[in-house]
């Protein structure tokens, strides 16, 4: 009987003039996708509870009933717990062509004073990739940093890097398809290999040489796969909180993200995994400030935009049937063949994703890497210690620029 009540799901959510009641709607319909996942799986193991049924089952039941309310208002609180709406029901290949609402018109005005950098973009195959392509006049532009984003960020997340690097030198900031200002066709096949063969494509087309590859999140692993697909036109590393290889662990609330049905509503219809990030993924006190967050999220602002968030998630490879296990195996295989590499790594020690685990897991490959620690900072690493972190890399960058690597 839930059925029909999930299938008509953007009505009831994105209906118009009903966002008053949006947050009884979203609760609601969460609760019937949890019903009905719970129920299939509890039925197929368990059979129905009835009258005649044992206590055990009967308390199994009432434990799976709590598990769905509880989990439905985790949901729903992490959706509104940053009050931002940025739910506009237009889609748009790109933001720098937005809607002419209101509601984008405020969103425009927002994160483009905190990113100021002209789009620029590469042709692969009918898909539009957006890049910022950024020096100071007369800066030597011959030994260029890559920046490389993850999941739910996009270039926007480099922006204070990019500015502070770019008087010195070249610096480029890719969005991936699907991400940011690039295109994102619905169709397309969101995987890391794909990922790592567009940056390729990116590095090619713009003849990149000398290249410090700078990475965060996801971006650790297609840069990396990158890099080792073009080892002659890379010399640096400069990675924060990332990873490069098959997933240790999965965290509970990531896992969530992947359920059938409720993830797909949950990421990509009500975009709660980076309206989630917006606080979970940083150690500032109520989250990213306002227009910081506003930026994040801002190309991300409808079902269509966000089909590369979601796909993202399910590219998390839970065993090695998935295809890209084997990519990430093939990566950390490749990581000794670059140990003796200038190559630092910074990270934010309060990450429940991208654990400190992961940092040690990367330092047996590179026992010669440069490391910082950074106690007080979470995930979102340059947004909670941005002035330490600048201030080392342009450390590193000099150092061994000085030494001639």
């Amino acid at each position: 009987r839930w059925l029909p009540q999930c299938r008509d799901l953007k009505s009831r959510v994105f209906e118009p003039n009903g966002s008053s009641c949006l947050r009884v709607k979203t609760v609601r319909i969460i609760r019937l996708a949890i019903c009905l996942l719970s129920s299939s799986r509890f039925g197929a193991s368990h059979g129905r509870v009835g009258a005649g049924s044992s206590p055990l089952l009967a308390h199994k039941r009432l434990e799976c009933r709590n598990f769905q309310s509880s989990i439905a208002t985790f949901l729903s609180d992490a959706l509104f717990a940053s009050n931002y709406q940025f739910m506009s029901s237009t889609s748009s290949a790109a933001l720098s062509t937005a809607s002419t609402s209101q509601t984008a018109d405020r969103a425009n005005e927002v994160w483009r004073s905190e990113y100021p950098f002209a789009s620029n973009y590469i042709q692969v195959g009918p898909n539009r990739i957006n890049y910022v392509d950024e020096s100071a006049s007369g800066v030597d532009r011959g030994d260029p940093v890559l920046m490389v984003h993850g999941n739910p960020t996009w270039s926007f997340y480099w922006r204070r890097m990019i500015n502070s690097l770019s008087p010195d030198r070249r610096v480029v900031a890719v969005d991936h398809l699907g991400c940011g200002l690039s295109d994102k066709p619905v169709d397309h096949e969101y995987c890391l290999q794909n990922h790592i063969d567009n940056l390729c494509v990116l590095v090619d087309q713009l003849d990149l040489k000398n290249v410090t590859l700078m990475a965060h999140d996801w971006g650790g692993a297609i840069g990396l796969g990158a890099l080792l697909a073009r080892k002659e036109r890379f010399k640096k590393i400069v990675l924060f909180n990332t990873a490069a290889f098959a997933p240790p662990y999965i965290p509970f609330r990531i896992r969530v993200c992947r359920w059938p049905l409720v993830g797909k509503l949950g990421v990509q219809g009500l975009n709660m995994f980076a309206k989630a990030a917006t606080f979970m993924a940083t150690e500032q006190k109520g989250g990213l400030p306002k227009p910081i967050a506003a930026g994040m999220l801002a190309p991300y602002d409808n079902w269509n935009n966000r089909v590369a968030i979601y796909n993202f998630v399910k590219d998390i490879p839970l065993s090695k049937s998935h295809p890209t296990w084997a990519v990430l195996e093939r990566i950390e295989s490749g990581l000794a063949s670059v140990s003796d590499w200038p190559i630092m790594m910074a990270w934010g020690m309060k990450d429940w994703c991208f654990r400190p685990e992961c940092l040690d897991r990367l330092s047996r490959h590179w026992p010669d890497a440069e490391v910082h620690k950074i106690a007080d900072a979470g995930h979102y690493v340059i947004e909670d210690a941005a002035e330490e972190v600048e201030q080392r890399v342009h450390e590193f960058l000099r150092r061994h620029e000085a030494e001639g690597k």
